[in-house]
């Protein structure tokens, strides 16, 4: 029998959410990127009991150090993304 769950954790969606170089660029591209990859960090996370919070992120991380000239390789967007991360771990009910 397969049991399905619903979690629900915030994600940054914007340039602004994330904290990006918006006052000096557009950085709409970026934010949908950091986005995605934070989505596919927290299935990654979510499908394996055995996987560390940091290794789930790497998914984030290739997308933070690509689009790092809008700023996203930088601490703010890693901060939301562990975050996020954290959270998706309380909700799960695992432990640190």
């Amino acid at each position: 029998m397969k049991l399905k769950v619903e979690i629900s954790v915030r994600v940054p969606q914007t340039a602004d959410e994330w904290e990006l170089y918006t006052s000096s660029m557009k950085c709409g591209s970026a934010a949908r990127a950091l986005t995605a990859a934070l989505k596919k960090s927290m299935r990654l996370y979510a499908k394996d009991s055995t996987l560390y919070i940091s290794d789930a992120l790497e998914p984030f991380y290739v997308a933070a150090r690509k689009w790092s000239k809008y700023g996203a390789d930088d601490s703010e967007p890693h901060y939301h993304a562990r975050d996020v991360m954290r959270r998706l771990q309380e909700q799960l009910g695992r432990s640190a």
